[in-house]
């Protein structure tokens, strides 16, 4: 309680059942109450939205700054993995190879 009253946060009531339109609500709250805690990439990675995402952010930020070369925010698929640090891979030769990209 502060100052007496009882203050509620959260998603606001809903009724729906459908599946896509749940995840939706839910990822739009993360987004929301999560925006300064650095939870957003890791979120955009599990669900499969960090390309298309960042990549539109990107050409709406070229637009209003003049100095982001064109290959700035060209986020592809291969630099959503993590390198795998070389002497674990020299640890396991012939079982690990390195992630594509790098």
């Amino acid at each position: 309680m502060l100052f007496g009253k009882v203050l509620e946060y959260g998603l606001p009531a809903t009724t729906t059942a459908d599946q896509t339109s749940l995840r939706a609500i839910i990822a739009h709250e993360r987004r929301v109450e999560l925006a300064f805690e650095n939870h957003r990439w890791n979120d955009l990675v599990r669900t499969g939205k960090a390309v298309d995402v960042m990549n539109a952010f990107g050409a709406v930020l070229k637009t209003q700054v003049n100095y982001l070369t064109p290959d700035t925010y060209n986020v592809i698929a291969n630099k959503l993995l993590y390198p795998i640090p070389q002497p674990e891979i020299d640890l396991n030769p012939g079982q690990m190879t390195q992630n594509p990209g790098y």
